[in-house]
């Protein structure tokens, strides 16, 4: 195809695209659409696409302190005996610790405990029930986890139930580890909001995460309050989706939570006009 014009170097950049994402595939995709159509599933995908379509699409479920209940499974002591009786009281106390979670009275969220007892931030498709086991024989003030196992072991020393909140807030943040953290300036982070599958790209301009002293609205209209910790640094806007570059947008500062950054990128080829080749992610 000669290209004369522009319009033809744009036509020859949407066919590429096309092969590249379509094209180049089409075998795999045909004899994958032929298996689904060997025993029907093609067909009710097609006929009740929003019924299907968790078993497809990766749509983490929201989390609330009702399903974060059904997940628990206590090993609990004989009916009767006084250890019974504390684990009761512990796991009464555990309830009412995930409603407090869920209305916010809590520096935490129920993904941090979710990702403290199983390593996961949100719920897999599959059933992962977790057990509760209690430290009768260690005692501690603090809980503890086993993720490979998906085993948590509250406290059971706490005669109040605010030492108990205190004592539990402060162990599953301490255990939590902050990707954003580890960023510095004039590194490379990837940022997505709470619900979104997508990354944005953040050169940081920061000294890692800073604190807010003062009320703050970004360039982009997103409203922090003092004591607010983030990082600041410029987005990166996607030029050509086919070789991965993209260029770094100086026209407006963001500010991201720490909560929001979920990778470390590696060091960025430069090439020219503030264009960067970016390794996928």
């Amino acid at each position: 195809m000669p290209l004369k014009t522009l319009d033809d170097v744009k036509r020859m950049v949407a066919t590429t695209a096309q092969w590249f994402v379509l094209g180049r595939c089409k075998p795999a995709l045909e004899v994958f659409r032929d298996g689904l159509s060997a025993l029907g599933v093609l067909g009710a995908a097609k006929e009740h696409p929003d019924s299907l379509r968790p078993l497809f699409c990766d749509l983490p479920e929201k989390l609330t302190a009702e399903r974060m209940e059904e997940l628990f499974q206590a090993k609990t002591s004989p009916a009767g005996s006084s250890e019974a009786v504390t684990e009761s009281l512990v796991l009464s106390r555990g309830s009412d610790f995930l409603q407090d979670v869920e209305d916010e009275d809590i520096d935490i969220t129920l993904s941090d405990i979710l990702f403290f007892t199983t390593g996961c931030r949100v719920l897999p498709q599959c059933e992962m029930p977790v057990t509760i086991e209690f430290l009768h024989e260690l005692p501690s003030r603090f809980p503890t986890a086993n993720t490979c196992s998906s085993i948590l072991r509250p406290p059971v020393v706490h005669q109040a139930y605010e030492s108990f909140k205190a004592d539990l807030t402060f162990g599953i943040l301490n255990a939590r580890v902050r990707v954003a953290d580890l960023a510095a300036k004039d590194s490379v982070v990837a940022t997505a909001a709470a619900h979104d599958p997508d990354n944005y790209l953040l050169k940081v301009t920061s000294d890692g995460v800073i604190e807010l002293g003062e009320p703050v609205t970004d360039d982009y209209r997103c409203s922090f309050p003092r004591g607010s910790s983030g990082l600041k640094g410029f987005f990166f806007v996607r030029e050509n989706i086919i070789d991965m570059s993209y260029k770094l947008d100086k026209k407006k500062t963001p500010f991201v939570p720490p909560g929001s950054v979920r990778h470390l990128c590696w060091e960025l080829q430069k090439k020219r006009n503030n264009i960067y080749k970016v390794a996928l992610i």
